[in-house]
């Protein structure tokens, strides 16, 4: 008889233990030999996989630091690996655990991220006035030492680490910009 074919074992086991984040598949459903059946993603040896605006991406390197927050704990890492291709204006990037894996941390869980481009000590900075740029020279509106008046300085920004820019020339600390 044509049943006699088929194995009494319909079961399917996967080569490692991890947990199941895809199963495409119904009850009763046929499938071709060789078919993905389901994703089983591995518990062990995770990565995180971070989206970088491209903008921001040239300032990315190989052992960079990176904080991730899983939202139950910060866990330090560095980056391994940056894509080349840019896709919907991101670059992807691959970050391994400096430390164990801590146990809380499973396949596709939703997380956010911290590149540390770069340490800087001891800087004077202000926040980022509009359409000022990194490694520019800007006018902008100093007070006077009384406070009375505002004049119109020329200011040296350096470096930018999000809404803040360094000022490399033009005001010291104590001074008040109007931004």
């Amino acid at each position: 008889s044509k049943t006699s074919c088929f194995s009494s074992d319909l079961s399917i086991k996967a080569a490692f233990a991890g947990v199941l984040q895809r199963m495409d598949l119904e009850l009763g459903q046929s499938i071709a030999a060789g078919s993905e059946v389901a994703l089983i993603g591995s518990t062990d040896d995770l990565i995180a996989m971070i989206n970088v605006a491209q903008s921001s991406a040239q300032q990315l390197s190989l052992k960079q630091k990176v904080r991730i927050d899983t939202y139950q704990q910060v866990i330090t890492g560095h980056i391994v690996r940056i894509n080349p291709v840019v896709f919907e204006n991101t670059v992807e990037i691959e970050v391994v655990f400096d430390a164990e894996q801590p146990a809380n941390v499973r396949p596709e869980q939703s997380i956010s991220a911290e590149i540390i481009i770069e340490s800087l000590i001891n800087i004077l900075y202000v926040q980022r006035p509009a359409k000022v740029q990194a490694a520019s020279k800007q006018f902008v509106y100093k007070l006077n030492q009384n406070k009375s008046e505002a004049e119109l300085s020329a200011i040296g920004f350096g470096k930018q680490a999000n809404r803040s820019i360094e000022i490399i020339e033009g005001a010291q600390a104590g001074d008040t910009l109007i931004i």
